[in-house]
């Protein structure tokens, strides 16, 4: 039995998207991008991804592919009439800092995760950077998790800042979150909540 077949499987609620990224080397335009795309082919090396999203009719079959050629689970994707997410930006020399140029939720606006049936009951949740209130959303229908993950970004820090802070006053959306990686405005932000006060604050103050 592989360790696929062995591992419990993670369910994915996130973003798939358009990236149009500029780097010092080099460009792409309209290149698969998401969280929950990203997450998900990274996942599927190690178990069972379950993801659950939404696309827009310019959402091609190929570009579903590249996830289910990982094994991926796409039912969860739902695709609506009008536009991907689209997200540009431009990196700097460290990689670390970027600049975003334009942000374009397009139909991930009206977003609103329904967790099928057969996937409330997965043990392991990843929240990707998707609205704050839709993370609560997805929190309430996988009650069961025994570990979930959250990931956010400085767009929704800028401009949900009142449901980032009832994300932090439920005690699932404190306790249950976990930080991975180096992003530098992720860490610096989060370094400024502590659990005594879960108020979400500006960021760039030490």
């Amino acid at each position: 039995m592989s360790s696929q077949q062995q591992a419990q499987p993670l369910l994915i609620v996130g973003s798939e998207a358009f990236d149009s990224v500029e780097t010092p080397t080099g460009r792409a335009d309209m290149a698969l991008g998401g969280s929950a795309s990203f997450v998900s082919i990274a996942a599927s090396y190690f178990t069972q991804a379950l993801v659950v999203g939404v696309v827009g009719d310019d959402f091609e079959a190929h570009h579903m592919a590249r996830m289910s050629d990982h094994g991926v689970d796409v039912r969860g994707i739902e695709k609506t009439r009008g536009k991907t997410f689209h997200w540009r930006g431009r990196y700097h020399e460290d990689l670390n800092n970027r600049d975003t140029l334009e942000t374009a939720l397009n139909v991930f606006q009206h977003f609103n995760p329904i967790i099928p049936e057969a996937y409330r009951g997965t043990p392991y949740v990843m929240l990707g950077n998707i609205d704050p209130k839709l993370q609560l959303s997805v929190l309430e229908q996988t009650k069961g998790a025994r570990f979930v993950g959250m990931d956010t970004m400085n767009f929704w820090i800028d401009t949900a800042r009142e449901a980032l802070h009832d994300f932090y006053a439920n005690p699932d959306g404190w306790f249950r979150e976990r930080l991975f990686g180096p992003d530098v405005v992720i860490t610096t932000w989060r370094n400024m909540v502590s659990r005594a006060n879960r108020g979400v604050q500006r960021r760039g103050l030490q």
